[in-house]
């Protein structure tokens, strides 16, 4: 939408408009809020009010309207739809859609409401049917059966873990934490066992080295059992 309002090269001078009405001291107050007699409290008045005095402001210097590229933002920025109706709309007819199918997925609503906007777009009696749309319509029914079988799967996987025993789940548990630690400690071994044989290497120490070797073995087998 922007780009059907302004042009590349005027987006510089729309920043420079913005910041001169940043700080412009000819605005007043008052073409915003309205103090009610007799009470203290400020009502805002209307937007469109408010920029259309601000827009009508001129630049002496050059004889036009000193926000004329920061008009054409604020103008389609006002012409936004500020209400909730569309949102109201939308639930309305989700609703109808849903009066007698209360278990629809949230794919079919979604699927569903793509295809009332569009056909609500345009009409109906011309639209093109390509080849394309005739095959998503022959693979529609295949692509529901095989989401339908990949559901029950998933299904069925969670009641077999909601069957398996407190027991069992405490003893699996038990087990994988016991796993860890001697996963962990062969590794320590290990790596204390390289340190080791390292430094015996440089010291020329076989003692220290056939201690060293010893160690790695150790943790070489405890990986293994584990």
């Amino acid at each position: 939408m922007l780009s059907r309002c302004v042009q590349q090269e005027e987006m510089d001078k729309i920043l420079d408009e913005w910041r001169i009405y940043l700080s412009d001291e000819e605005i007043k107050e008052e073409w915003s809020v309205e103090k009610q007699p007799d009470e203290d409290v400020l009502q805002w008045k209307n937007i469109d009010a408010y920029w259309g005095n601000v827009l009508c402001l001129n630049d002496i210097n050059i004889g036009k309207k000193r926000y004329y590229h920061l008009s054409k933002i604020v103008k389609a920025a006002l012409c936004l739809s500020h209400g909730q109706a569309p949102v109201e709309r939308g639930f309305s007819i989700n609703k109808r859609m849903m009066s007698d199918r209360a278990r629809m997925a949230q794919t079919t609503i979604v699927g569903l409401r793509l295809i009332k906007d569009s056909v609500k777009k345009e009409n109906v009696s011309e639209t093109v049917i390509t080849k394309e749309v005739i095959h998503f319509y022959r693979e529609a029914h295949s692509k529901y059966k095989a989401e339908l079988l990949e559901n029950e799967s998933k299904e069925k996987k969670l009641d077999n873990v909601k069957k398996v025993p407190e027991c069992v789940r405490k003893t699996t548990q038990d087990e994988l934490h016991s796993l860890k630690y001697n996963v962990d400690s062969a590794h320590k071994l290990i790596d204390e066992g390289n340190k080791r044989l390292e430094a015996a290497l440089k010291r020329k120490s076989f003692a220290d080295v056939a201690a060293a070797q010893a160690l790695i073995t150790a943790g070489n087998k405890k990986l293994k059992t584990s």
